[in-house]
């Protein structure tokens, strides 16, 4: 006989993990804004970014690869979470390809305002 304790923490301990995936997946919920997800889920890159790319000192081009890849494959985690889960093939509203392809557009860039909008802007047209 199966123990239904063991089923209820396996389904609390999915339970918890979707929910950190979505959280992620959507880039701390920007994919669900009602317009434009994909740009607002680029917004969110500005973030990491302004927080992190002038830290390291001479590592600093190294940092920048590093939190990108991080990014990169937190985001592959999460957004495969959510896709398997609801069963959506590219749903809009998983936007952190978006944050790690405009953190991939900054990596060698000092954030000044002119990278930035420049980086935003040529990253959102291709």
């Amino acid at each position: 006989m199966e123990n239904p304790e063991k089923n209820l923490e396996t389904s609390s301990q999915d339970s918890f993990k979707l929910m950190i995936a979505y959280f992620l997946s959507t880039g701390f919920f920007a994919g669900k804004s009602p317009v434009a997800p994909g740009t607002v889920g680029t917004l969110v890159g500005l973030i990491p970014v302004l927080v992190y790319w002038t830290k390291g000192g001479q590592y600093q081009l190294l940092n920048q690869i590093s939190i990108t890849l991080a990014v990169f494959f937190i985001g592959i985690w999460a957004s495969t979470v959510v896709v398997e889960t609801y069963k959506e093939k590219d749903p809009e509203y998983v936007v952190i390809d978006e944050v790690a392809g405009f953190m991939v557009a900054m990596i060698g860039f000092t954030p000044t305002w002119q990278h930035l909008l420049l980086a935003f802007v040529v990253f959102r047209f291709f």
